[in-house]
């Protein structure tokens, strides 16, 4: 399994009572000592950090068989790109998962305020353009539709609801 902008390691020590081995993977020194530590509190021995830059894993083609990202892909420059990646590094059987915040503009004003104030590395989520007042829409991350048509077919792919087994 693979942990995409891992963060303090919350969901990768989550997934690891359930996976043979978790890897995280985050841009920042911080978050992966953060992440350590957390390991080491709960004594989790199936569990690996790597720094880096997401929109280019140093993991061979396939080397895992779920990827997943939780609150992370509204900071990524390039989504587009670190999904490519994402579904790159996952096996052909395996699945990508993604978990993000698409609100209103009305309501992302307020979650990024309080989210500033958990968390002041937090960068703003971009409203969702279907409830934007102006006729420009939002940057937005690209539907599935057009992931089906940018990415190969055979590894274009969804998470099903329930994670797989291990």
């Amino acid at each position: 399994m693979l942990d995409v902008g891992c963060d303090h390691g919350l969901l990768a020590c989550a997934f690891a009572s359930a996976a043979r081995h978790v890897t995280g993977f985050d841009i920042t020194p911080a978050m992966i000592e953060r992440a350590c530590q957390l390991q080491r509190e709960r004594g989790i021995h199936n569990l690996s950090w790597q720094i880096g830059d997401v929109s280019r894993f140093p993991f061979a083609d396939g080397s895992f068989s779920f990827a997943f990202t939780r609150h992370t892909f509204h900071r990524f420059l390039q989504p587009a790109a670190v999904l490519a990646e994402m579904v790159r590094v996952c096996a052909p059987q395996g699945r990508v998962m993604l978990v993000d915040v698409v609100l209103p503009t009305e309501r992302a004003v307020a979650y990024d305020y309080l989210e500033k104030l958990r968390d002041p590395s937090h960068v703003p989520v971009k409203p969702n353009p279907a409830t934007a007042p102006s006729r420009r829409p939002a940057p937005t991350i690209p539907t599935r539709a057009k992931f089906g048509t940018a990415l190969p077919r055979s590894r274009s792919r969804l998470a099903p609801t329930r994670p797989p087994p291990p």
